[in-house]
């Protein structure tokens, strides 16, 4: 998500350790899991061991090809760089 989204406080991104008043439990990200309201699921990552807050996108394959909505027919043609990642 851009940089922001991610550090205006009206936007409520958190980072949750406790869920109806109990710790979190594993299934839902223990011991802590990141919660951006209003975002796609992928945006409220489980198991959160560090926060890096970006302009750029992460290296990781996920968000450099699979989060993004392309128009090309082909998909060896796609020039994935011109395409944004889908936040919302």
């Amino acid at each position: 998500m851009p940089c922001e989204f991610a550090l205006d406080p009206l936007n409520e991104v958190m980072l949750a350790y406790e869920m109806n008043d109990q710790p979190l439990p594993a299934e839902h990200g223990y011991p802590v899991r990141m919660v951006s309201p209003g975002c796609i699921a992928v945006r409220s990552p489980k198991w959160v061991h560090s926060l890096v807050i970006s302009d750029e996108e992460a290296d990781s394959a996920p968000q450099r090809r699979d989060y993004k909505v392309v128009t090309e027919d082909e998909i060896s043609k796609v020039k994935w760089d011109k395409y944004n990642p889908v936040y919302f």
